[in-house]
This record gives C-alpha cells, structure tokens and sequence, in this order.
C-alpha cells in the first residue's frame, strides 16, 4: 500500500489529476485481467526473483519457448512475456530491462527467439550502469522500445548508447545521491531517433534476427569505424593465434599430487606476467582445468575491458590456469606484441561490444577472435625484435633478483 500512496503523491507533484492506482498480484489472472486490453506500458520489470517452473506451468517460457523446461525462471523473463499478453495488437512497451534480457544465453535467448515473431522492435537504448545507482543497484539496463506487430524483416531498430545520463552519483557514506550536470546525451538520442538520423547511433535491419539485441553490441562500433579497419587490411586475434584447447583433469590424479595453478588475480598486467601457486588435486578449484605452455598468451574473458593479460614463462611450462582466461597459441607474431596490443584502447573499445553480463561482463573466446588489431599483415613482423629484446631483458632481471635473494639468504646466519 505504501508504494501505491507514493505513486500517488509522484503522479500528483506532475499535475495528474485523473488517476487510477492498484494494488494487484500481476502475475495471478484472477486477480488481473489484462490480456489484449493494453495500448501503453511504461515500466520496469521486477528483476532478480527466481520462480519455479511447477508454478510457470502456463507461461510459453516453461511449456514452448525453451528447449528443454527449466528448473527456476527469473521474474524478468516472465514479466516480459505477460506484457506482450497485456497489449493490444500494435500497442506499445516502453520497458527499462537489465541487458541480460538482450543479451545472455539460455532462457534469455528463448525469450527473444519467443517473442521475436510477434513484435517490432523500435528502439534499443543502453544506459549507464550507474543510471540507477541511488536505488541501490549498477545493473546495467537498457530501455526497450516496441510494439506488438506481427515481425516485418524490413523494418528498420535504431539502436544507441548513452554513455552520459545528465548526472553524477557521489557517495557520502553509505549514502548515494545525484549530483546533476548539462551533460546528458538523451535529448540528442531522442531527436536522432525522430529524425532517422545516425548521428548518435545506428539504423539496424532485422534485429528480431539476430541472437543479441542490446544497442552495445550493435552500435557501440560505428559502420564507419568497421570501414575503416576493413579498407586497411587490418588483421583480426584469429589470423596471427588459435585457441589452444588443451585441458587438464586434477581429479583424475592422486590426491596428494600437487600442480600450478594460475588464476586471475595472479597476474601483473603491466608486466603482462602470471605468478602460480601450487594446490593439491584433490583441492583443486573446479575452474581448474585449462594447460598452458611457454610463450602462450592468456587473457581474461571475465571482466575483458580490465585487459588482464599475460605472457607465459618458460619457467610456467605446463601450469594449469583457470577457464577464465582464453589461452592463445601466436602463429606469426611474438606473443608479447600480441598482448600490449591487446591491452590497447583499440581493442578495449571493441570488447565492449561482445561482452555480455550485468554484474561481471564477460567475452566469449569465440567473439574475441573476432576483434580487430590495428595491424597490417605488412606490420606483423614490425614489432617483433624489440619484443625478443625485452624478453631478454626481463630474462636478465628474473635472474638478478633470484641471486640477490640468494646473497641476503646466504648472509641470514641467526639461529631461532
């Protein structure tokens, strides 16, 4: 009731004086009846609740859109789904959704390929993650906007990135509060979107088509900047290193054996170098599981906009690392050029568009062998002597510092 007199109050303060508010369990047909009687939705789903699919037993999530029934469903999904029963035929939903809605494998994908036969999409906005920072979640959400049509394959989505949202959050305390500025790129998104422009982002084709449609993936990299790398020949990760699929089992070992294990949080990406540390097999984190050898290049797909990568020793030979990192096997270049490149701003930028999560973004290997590199194939070999020289280099350190704390071991000479 609490939140009914304060929608009240907020539609008041707004001069609405005709109002209707409910206080109803939208989810229970009994009790709302709203099938096909809609023209309007402007919401935001309630996000981050599990049901149980006995409970689900009508929804076309559990019964026709997924594969096979799942065993819980987030809210979001199935408040997605009842919106599109509440509409009209060509009625329209304005719906901020976390992107996991527009983007994440699984029941997500099921719910876009559900409802892509029977809507249009108009537009797909990202918003920062911080847009909704002062009512306690960084979720990163987007707003959808689209109507209930049947799919027309000629119809163009405008798809955008607001990467200003016309405020600051600042943190006092616990507390955060918003601290307004004139830097918003909404109203020039809006008159982009009026005016069937591309200035502020991108006219897609067929998007109920694709197997994402979050406005990161589709228009985070301009058409013109996609151009560009293509007019100049640049090379993608997949023509200069393969995937190394290479795995490791600590359980099938004794017990007590013990092996290296290199996990996220070891590596200096500045130095682009992995310490390991050595674990039992039968203590062995379940992500352990992936073999590295010298001179392969392991990069983190958790958190890839970090650029957490490194080069692996020859003293590393054999280390097993954690699946979040894709390990690389260079074919033409030296494996150090490849990762100061892919620690690169050219690079980062282009992550940004295949990442995917709200919480923890994270890159599939095969979408990373996807990315450009600003290189030629005249360039490959450019960069590869002084990266032998600093090799040696780093080489000539590593053995400075094991003698030097051999020498303070040595003169250690005081009994316990």
């Amino acid at each position: 009731m609490e939140m009914i007199k304060l929608a009240l109050i907020n539609l008041a303060m707004y001069g609405c004086s005709d109002i209707n508010a409910y206080l109803k369990n939208a989810l229970d047909p009994d009790e709302l009846d709203l099938n096909n009687k809609v023209s309007i939705i402007m919401t935001n789903p309630p996000f981050g609740a599990e049901y149980p699919s006995e409970e689900l037993e009508n929804y076309r999530i559990v019964n026709q859109w997924s594969d096979k029934k799942p065993k819980k469903v987030n809210s979001e999904i199935i408040f997605l789904e009842k919106y599109l029963e509440w509409l009209k035929p060509d009625g329209y939903l304005i719906c901020i959704v976390p992107d996991s809605i527009l983007n994440n494998k699984g029941l997500y994908q099921a719910l876009r390929k559900g409802l892509a036969e029977e809507v249009s999409i108009k537009a797909v906005i990202s918003l920062p993650s911080h847009t909704f920072a002062t009512a306690g979640t960084e979720t990163k959400t987007s707003l959808l906007f689209l109507q209930k049509k049947k799919y027309d394959p000629s119809e163009k989505t405008y798809l955008a990135v607001c990467k200003n949202i016309g405020y600051d959050v600042v943190t006092s305390g616990t507390h955060k509060t918003k601290r307004y500025n004139d830097n918003s790129d909404l109203s020039a998104i809006l008159q982009d979107y009026r005016q069937r422009t591309s200035t502020h982002g991108e006219w897609v084709t067929g998007l109920n088509d694709c197997l994402r449609w979050d406005a990161t993936y589709h228009a985070s990299i301009s058409k013109k900047f996609l151009e560009t790398v293509k007019a100049k020949g640049f090379l993608k990760i997949k023509d200069v290193a393969e995937l190394s699929q290479e795995r490791f089992n600590p359980a099938r070992y004794e017990a007590d054996k013990i092996f290296r294990y290199i996990e996220i949080s070891d590596v200096d990406p500045i130095q682009m170098r992995a310490y390991g540390k050595e674990v039992r097999c039968d203590e062995a984190p379940s992500r352990a599981r992936k073999l590295v050898h010298s001179d392969n290049v392991i990069f983190s797909t958790v958190r890839p906009e970090r650029g957490t990568v490194a080069v692996i020793g020859t003293s590393q030979n054999n280390y097993i690392c954690t699946t979040g990192f894709a390990v690389l096997e260079t074919t033409v270049m030296e494996p150090m050029v490849l990762a100061y490149i892919m620690q690169s701003e050219f690079v980062v930028k282009q992550i940004g568009k295949y990442a995917m999560g709200i919480s923890y973004p994270v890159i599939d290997e095969k979408d990373l062998m996807e990315i450009y590199l600003p290189i030629t194939k005249e360039d490959i070999r450019k960069y590869d002597k002084k990266a032998i020289e600093l090799k040696e280099k780093e080489s000539e350190v590593i053995a400075l510092r094991e003698n030097f704390k051999k020498d303070i071991s040595a003169d250690i000479t005081v009994d316990f």
